[in-house]
């Protein structure tokens, strides 16, 4: 069950699930578009009970439902607890971790999305567990990170055919 309450001037989402309770400060102060947000919620809610929708581990459930069931990186790193970072903001703390190091040459969040899925499929991770991870749901998207290195590729085919020169 799903409610909205106004705040201030703004709107919260709260609701329950599975015997716990959920809030969130809503980016609206219009009624009309919290109870959008409401309905949404609920009716993916409704999905998830009935087994139909999965939600990502580690997802904010909210977050979730109310982004009609697909988890909104934007939300993935805050600046505060529950205050979304701006994607400008995001980079700018990106970058500023990373020049200088090692991990300098990393572009930006994705590629670190990448690295982990390639990772966990060279160290033979169920690919079943990699795709509830991921949110994988086709052969389409496994393919895109699939690649193996190539000293792994040379390893494997040693296991199987024996020591190659």
């Amino acid at each position: 069950m799903a409610g909205i309450e106004k705040r201030g001037s703004r709107y919260h989402l709260n609701l329950e699930f599975r015997g716990q309770h959920f809030s969130r400060s809503l980016r609206t102060s219009n009624h009309k578009e919290a109870e959008g947000c409401r309905k949404r919620a609920e009716a993916n809610l409704t999905e998830v009970e009935r087994g139909r929708l999965r939600i990502p581990p580690g997802t904010d459930l909210i977050v979730f439902l109310l982004s009609d069931g697909e988890a909104n990186g934007q939300l993935t790193v805050c600046e505060e607890p529950n205050v979304p970072m701006e994607p400008g903001s995001a980079h700018h703390h990106f970058r500023w971790t990373l020049d200088g190091c090692k991990w300098g040459p990393v572009h930006g969040w994705h590629t670190l999305r990448h690295s982990f899925c390639s990772n966990c499929a060279m160290k033979g991770l169920d690919q079943r567990l990699i795709d509830s991870w991921m949110g994988h749901q086709t052969e389409d998207m496994r393919r895109r990170y699939r690649h193996l290195f190539p000293d792994h590729q040379q390893h494997a085919m040693s296991q199987v055919f024996g020591k190659t020169a």
